[in-house]
């Protein structure tokens, strides 16, 4: 089986928002096992997402710079994925919006995981 992917991959190329965070990186390594070619959109210094790089083979895990309240920098960061998954929150990446990019670039699926178990003070 060929493909155009230096490594084994699935086909399935995830988008993940949010993956420098503390559930991020499980996620990007679990995705990382399974194959997937990961898609790490990160906001500031160019050495938050380094440590993420290590946990796939050459080219499976590639940071993207992205601007959140920038609709077309978030179009360019999901333009390629299958899946995107949203570790950020709601506020950042509504559904809504994300629906509506949706109908204009084409992922298949949409996952939102917010601080829904979160003890309100």
């Amino acid at each position: 089986m060929s493909n155009d992917f230096p490594f084994p991959c699935s086909g399935i190329i995830v988008t993940v928002f949010g993956a420098t965070g503390f559930l991020g990186r499980y996620l990007v390594q679990q995705l990382a096992k399974m194959e997937s070619q990961v898609l790490v959109p990160f906001r500031g210094s160019e050495d938050n997402p380094r440590h993420l790089k290590l946990m796939g083979d050459l080219g499976q895990i590639l940071p993207m710079k992205y601007d959140p309240r920038d609709e077309n920098s978030i179009k360019a960061v999901i333009a390629k994925a299958n899946v995107v998954i949203n570790l950020i929150s709601t506020q950042c990446l509504s559904s809504d919006n994300t629906n509506e990019i949706n109908l204009n670039v084409g992922f298949v699926r949409l996952i939102n995981l917010d601080n829904i178990g979160r003890k309100r003070v």
